[in-house]
């Protein structure tokens, strides 16, 4: 096979993945299978088009998906569940980089904050909460001015030694 060949039958498996992921009939679990498939194959740029056009698409797939693994997490914590978190992870980490235009308008502000709550409480192995600050970090990058305290105060909380924010300050 000449390589020219093999990028076509990619292209050819992302646009079906691409069709796949936005079809509201299929299941979420088979729309999280083939975003990834879009994610890992798609260039860059068609990539980040990809995610601009149909950003509601995406983060509903990733949110059920992590509601889902959430609970499954909570009802048994076994190494494939942690497979399953890791692999959505990924695909919030994608979103957390691909849109950060929208996320610095404070789009899906409070949902995204929750899953970056629940990801860094203290009841979580250090990796979840390594992994939760990395994502954290990912989004405050984003928000930049468009934080609020309450964000100061979770940055102030996961870092020891970092001063908490007062509340009503007129400093950032």
């Amino acid at each position: 096979r000449r390589s020219s060949d093999l990028s076509k039958k990619t292209h050819g498996d992302v646009k079906k993945s691409t069709q796949k992921v936005l079809d509201t009939k299929k299941d979420v679990l088979t729309r999280l299978k083939h975003l990834r498939i879009v994610i890992e194959n798609a260039e860059a740029i068609d990539l980040k088009q990809f995610f601009d056009q149909n950003y509601s698409h995406l983060y509903y797939v990733f949110f059920e998906n992590f509601v889902i693994i959430e609970t499954s997490l909570r009802q048994k914590g076994h190494k494939s569940q942690r497979e399953e978190l890791d692999a959505i992870l990924f695909i919030f980490e994608k979103i957390l980089q691909l849109l950060p235009e929208r996320i610095h308008q404070r789009w899906q502000y409070h949902s995204i904050g929750s899953i970056l709550k629940k990801l860094l409480h203290t009841g979580n192995s250090l990796k979840i909460r390594l992994e939760g600050l990395r994502l954290f970090l990912l989004w405050l990058q984003a928000l930049q001015y468009n934080c609020s305290q309450e964000q100061m105060a979770m940055f102030a909380r996961v870092i020891p030694g970092f001063p908490s924010p007062q509340i009503g300050s007129a400093h950032v």
